[in-house]
């Protein structure tokens, strides 16, 4: 949960720390929980820059087919979240067949074009 508050702008840092002490007033969290991210907040806050510096340096310095694996993995990540380990799995496993069908189908269909212009060459009446 945590490293999903990266992904935020800075502008929403106040809301998320008034959303978390309403919680907090209310009775929705335990104390520790909003001890925890509220302290999280406040550590993500102060590393933001160096954090950024990094993560530039090092999307610099990775070559260009390493991307699609890094988005996979996030992917997957962010499945996980929502879903749950086995629910990312299943459609994960969906995802993968529907994308192998669709490559073998459209391998086929490209086969077939050069015939399909000769079967309705030779059906045309002289």
């Amino acid at each position: 949960m945590e490293w999903l508050l990266l992904l935020l702008p800075d502008r929403f840092l106040p809301l998320i720390f008034l959303g978390i002490s309403f919680a907090l007033i209310m009775g929705f969290v335990r104390t520790s929980w909003a001890i925890g991210m509220i302290g999280a907040l406040i550590m993500f806050a102060l590393l933001e820059p160096f954090l950024d510096l990094a993560v530039d340096s090092i999307i610099a310095l990775l070559p260009f087919w390493v991307f699609p694996i890094l988005a996979f993995f996030l992917f997957r990540f962010l499945l996980e979240q929502i879903l749950g380990k086995e629910g990312a799995g299943s459609f994960l496993g969906r995802l993968a067949y529907d994308f192998f069908s669709f490559v073998f189908r459209s391998i086929f269909v490209l086969l077939a074009i050069p015939f399909r212009i000769l079967s309705g060459i030779l059906r045309r009446p002289l």
